[in-house]
């Protein structure tokens, strides 16, 4: 699909999400629903954390 590169960060960063990140039994109860978890390209803590950073900060901008 040529608009996959373009998917919105939401979409992009799933599953690092805070609320899979809180714990590790968090993310091992996530790893049963989701068969991407723990599978696929590897990415950075520091990719990860700013991935957080983007989505708060833009959760944060009222819409117009």
């Amino acid at each position: 699909c040529i608009v996959y590169d373009y998917r919105p960060l939401q979409c992009r960063s799933y599953p690092f999400w805070g609320s899979n990140l809180i714990s590790e039994t968090a993310w091992n109860e996530l790893e049963k629903n989701c068969p991407g978890v723990n599978k696929g390209k590897l990415h950075t803590k520091e990719q990860i954390e700013r991935w957080l950073e983007i989505i708060e900060e833009e959760s944060l901008v009222a819409p117009l």
